[in-house]
């Protein structure tokens, strides 16, 4: 096995092994086909609203606060930082959007480029409107670019994966799902 991928293995061990919130990778050593529906988790709060096909990989779900800026309080908190962080998630993005204007621009388009930093503008204590919540996939590649983290999402309709546009994440990188 190559080396960088028995890095990766023992990674993701790790973090299934630490109670963490990212889905297990572990390979079942049981090779016996399953039958029927997945097995439901019970005793992790929301996970009924989880697509089924994803519940045996899900070790922890992060509720929080509806306000409108839900998405930047999900990240802050699936970084470690509190939710009650969410602004500065967004300090950053923002950020990290005008030091690299050329590559997101170049990635989304000037017009849906223009319209992601519009979004991520405002007033900490501002009423968010539909027009500024945070929104996959456009913002993606940002949180993923600005934190260096992996950026998992997951929905009925389709899973994304985003990772930084510049340099790569490091070996032993964090990984958000949404």
């Amino acid at each position: 096995m190559d080396k960088h991928f028995e890095k990766v293995d023992k990674h993701f061990n790790y973090l299934h092994d630490s109670n963490s919130i990212v889905p297990s990778m572990n390979v079942p050593t049981n090779t016996k086909p399953r039958r029927g529906r997945p097995k439901k988790k019970k005793g992790i709060p929301l996970m009924d609203k989880m697509p089924i096909k994803f519940q045996p990989h899900i070790s922890k779900i992060i509720d929080v606060l509806p306000d409108g800026n839900c998405g930047l309080r999900a990240v802050a908190a699936l970084l470690g930082m509190g939710e009650h962080l969410w602004h500065v998630v967004r300090k950053k993005m923002i950020d990290e959007t005008k030091i690299r204007a050329e590559k997101y621009s170049a990635t989304y388009g000037a017009k849906l480029c223009q319209t992601i930093i519009d979004a991520l503008n405002g007033a900490p204590e501002e009423l968010v409107t539909e027009e500024k919540w945070f929104t996959i996939p456009d913002m993606g590649y940002i949180v993923a670019t600005t934190f260096k983290v992996v950026l998992i999402t997951l929905s009925n309709s389709g899973c994304t994966t985003f990772l930084p546009l510049v340099g790569a994440a490091p070996i032993s990188h964090h990984i958000i799902i949404l």
